[in-house]
């Protein structure tokens, strides 16, 4: 009988693997519902009340770059070189950054510098480039009392 468990154990804990709704996981179009944009909110109202452990960048779906009309000449900040933005932003204007699923506006603070209320968030250009030919940036989020930055490295496109 003992022999018989542990596969139907392993089957059971198995059958719940397909149910991953995260952003970019293979999922049959027809059964999942249209996707809708994040709320488009300021920092303050977003952030209020979130630990800053737990504030971190998110990739926007289809819908979310649709509420914000990403457009000719704004470039993007990919956390890989194939997937959606985290951070898209227009040159000499503002910004848009994903976080905790909320999409926040931000202002232009100085060359390659965004900021909303006390969330800052700053690029940088790297020196190197990813497989697919995509310049490396990094991203350096400063959430509202944060003691410390939260740093990433990603790749940057611009749209022509």
């Amino acid at each position: 009988m003992r022999k018989f468990v542990l596969p139907i154990v392993i089957s059971l804990s198995l059958a719940a693997c397909n149910e991953n709704t995260a952003l970019g996981n293979d999922r049959e179009a027809q059964l999942d519902r249209p996707e809708e944009a994040a709320p488009i909110m300021s920092a303050a109202a977003a952030l209020n009340n979130v630990s800053t452990a737990v504030i971190k960048p998110e990739t926007m779906s289809r819908a979310d770059l649709a509420a914000i009309g990403l457009n000719d000449g704004d470039c993007v900040f990919r956390l890989t070189e194939v997937s959606f933005p985290a951070l898209v932003y227009r040159s000499g204007g503002g910004a848009v950054i994903k976080l905790n699923g909320k999409l926040i506006e931000l202002d232009a603070a100085g060359p390659g510098q965004f900021a909303s209320g006390d969330l800052r968030v700053s690029t940088r250009m790297l020196d190197y480039e990813g497989d697919a030919g995509l310049q490396g940036m990094e991203m350096i989020v400063v959430p509202p009392g944060a003691e410390d930055e939260l740093g990433y490295h990603g790749f940057r496109y611009c749209r022509a």
